[in-house]
């Protein structure tokens, strides 16, 4: 059996519990979208500083802008090459 999927709503305390390095978001997510994940950790001061990417199916530039102006590392849209991944969060 796989594992139940992160659901929108549940990014912000497993954030805050476990302080990651990087969080990978995407902007279609259940009960709240990566833009609205962003936002909150950006505005909280204890999670601000936690690098968050968007890696989604989403491409429409203003997507891609609204992320970056909420504070994103970066965006990635799907299909990618892998090491393109690597090389914008490096």
């Amino acid at each position: 059996m796989s594992p139940s999927p992160i659901r929108g709503n549940q990014v912000v305390p497993l954030a805050k519990a476990n302080m990651p390095d990087l969080i990978l978001l995407d902007v279609m997510l259940p009960e709240m979208s990566g833009f609205e994940i962003c936002k909150v950790l950006k505005s909280d001061p204890s999670t601000k500083s936690i690098p968050s990417f968007f890696f989604t199916a989403r491409s429409m530039p203003a997507e891609i802008q609204k992320a970056l102006d909420l504070g994103a590392l970066g965006y990635l849209a799907k299909p990618f090459v892998p090491m393109m991944l690597v090389g914008q969060i490096i």
